[in-house]
């Protein structure tokens, strides 16, 4: 009963997310008798309570020789790695300490943006040697991260906050915060789990925002992410 309870508390935007992933893989008849079996982490509430301690939990999973599967990821030119949509501009910004606590809980908090583009970072550097074409795949992601983290520092200033790398609760961010990992498969799938949660963000963040051109920020960005996993899982799928 208790477990029942606890699949029943899992996010809504969870869900859909897992169902959009389920949908592309069938397209591409590559999916699994069971996608919504691998286990997802619930979002944190943001920007209410401390996000979860620790890497993102996952399966062990058994390293892939140096020499195996290396030249299986397509090329750049295959993926598109944001939406053709502009980003909207912010306007009717005001003074708001709410709207700059979240702003920044999205750019510099453990899970935020900051992080998200020292991970794909990392993962670069330690896949292309072995992995190149999954690596450089990587690398044009975090430059998407990159545009989102300034268009968020700039919505930062627009409320009247300082960009200080603070999460707003005072907390410098740390490279503590970056997941560690070696094996492509894991970085995959761990990546697949914080783009889930990202979107479960983002999501909540525009719900809660009083300011009509920022929900529309939160909600383009969205979209981005929405195609990194699209991404991942066809790696996934190939590796």
């Amino acid at each position: 009963e208790n477990k029942m309870k606890k699949e029943i508390l899992i996010p809504t935007c969870v869900k859909e997310s897992l169902q959009r992933r389920g949908r592309f893989l069938q397209e591409e008849n590559r999916v699994d008798e069971n996608p919504d079996n691998t286990p997802i982490n619930e979002a944190p509430q943001m920007p209410q309570i401390q996000p979860e301690e620790g890497a993102i939990n996952q399966e062990p999973i058994t390293n892939t020789p140096a020499n195996e599967n290396k030249n299986l990821a397509p090329n750049l030119n295959d993926f598109q790695y944001r939406n053709n949509t502009p980003y909207p501009e912010i306007t009717s910004a005001f003074p708001s300490l709410f709207e700059v606590k979240q702003l920044k809980w999205l750019n510099y908090g453990r899970n935020g943006k900051l992080t998200a583009i020292n991970t794909y970072l990392y993962q670069y550097f330690v896949l292309k040697n072995d992995f190149p074409e999954i690596a450089n795949i990587l690398r044009e992601i975090s430059v998407i991260e990159m545009e989102h983290f300034e268009r968020l520092g700039d919505a930062i200033v627009l409320f009247g906050g300082n960009p200080n790398l603070t999460d707003g609760r005072g907390n410098v961010w740390t490279g503590r915060n970056i997941t560690v990992l070696r094996n492509p498969r894991e970085i995959l799938l761990a990546n697949i789990r914080a783009e889930e949660r990202a979107i479960c963000e983002y999501q909540q963040a525009a719900a809660r925002t009083q300011n009509q051109s920022l929900r529309e920020l939160f909600e383009r960005i969205i979209q981005d992410e929405q195609n990194h996993i699209m991404i991942f899982n066809e790696l996934l799928a190939r590796i």
